[in-house]
């Protein structure tokens, strides 16, 4: 990993102006807590890692805990659905981070810390940032958040890069999936409000492709980030909770749909004001009880 100071500091630098819009040892693996992956990973072998491979778990695993806290922070702000939904996916890229973290006896980071408190002064500064950012508007919520994903996924893209063992490619390849997921419902979000993102950390030619293709559910990456063949997809296959606010309540469910009007939960229950409900079958305009935006919040 070649350094996460230029990419973090540049992001500070960025949100102080405008955010652009337009204990297992080596050998004795734990279990991480997806279903699908820790399937996968309990067929990888163990393999001495690299500084870099070190340097950018340590990382990785604080700035998923990043994600994560400014999401909840947020959700407790606005009240809005798709952030508690996409927290819950980021605390579970965290136990991925830390299933690796143990099989190779690493100390980690965010053992014991709040929310909102790092080992990283970057990320420390960071958080505060974001957190101020997204509290000033829904909309700058939803750009924090695309933000956020664009940071991550050039991180993970990074460490992908540098690292050469099967299991830490493995789990990033997944994490990459996770972010690309979630980069798609906050930009999706933010085009409901009329508000074009601009990528900060990827390529232009890079965020095209993500924004144009379909959510990527019911899958498991290998370190190559191909599918792996019978390995049943679990919590970490894109199934989270699905989320969205409308003006008749919030929405969950699973799966997705892009329309005219946004995207929207694919067979999920939209539960609405008082007793009653309805069952939303893939409405491309976010189904009659949670009109807008739904959001996926899984990996």
């Amino acid at each position: 990993m070649k350094s996460h100071a230029l990419p973090t500091f540049a992001l500070l630098a960025a949100f102080s102006i405008a955010t652009p819009l337009a204990a297992a040892g080596p050998g004795k693996p734990t279990d991480p807590p997806c279903d699908g992956l820790s399937t996968y990973m309990a067929t990888l072998p163990v393999a001495p890692l690299s500084d870099v491979e070190k340097e950018g778990l340590l990382f990785t695993r604080e700035e998923e805990k990043l994600a994560r806290d400014v999401y909840t922070a947020l959700a407790a702000k606005w009240g809005q659905r798709a952030f508690t939904a996409i927290a819950a996916a980021e605390q579970q890229h965290m136990d991925a981070v830390a299933f690796l973290l143990t099989r190779y006896e690493l100390a980690d980071p965010a053992a014991g810390k709040a929310p909102g408190v790092f080992a990283n002064a970057r990320l420390q500064a960071l958080y505060v940032t974001l957190v101020e950012k997204g509290s000033l508007g829904l909309v700058d919520a939803f750009a924090v958040g695309a933000t956020i994903e664009d940071l991550d996924l050039a991180d993970v893209e990074e460490l992908i890069e540098d690292a050469d063992n099967v299991d830490v490619d493995t789990v990033m390849q997944n994490l990459a999936k996770g972010s690309r997921n979630h980069l798609r419902s906050f930009v999706a979000l933010l085009a409901n409000s009329a508000v074009t993102y601009v990528p900060q950390f990827l390529s232009a030619a890079e965020y095209a492709e993500i924004i144009s293709t379909p959510a990527e559910r019911h899958v498991v990456y290998d370190a190559a980030g191909l599918p792996v063949e019978g390995i049943p997809a679990g919590p970490c296959d894109g199934l989270g909770a699905a989320a969205g606010q409308g003006p008749r309540g919030p929405a969950a469910g699973q799966g997705s749909a892009n329309g005219p009007n946004g995207p929207a939960d694919g067979t999920g229950t939209c539960d609405g004001t008082g007793t009653g409900s309805a069952t939303e079958t893939g409405n491309p305009a976010g189904g009659p009880a949670g009109n807008g935006a739904t959001n996926g919040g899984g990996h």
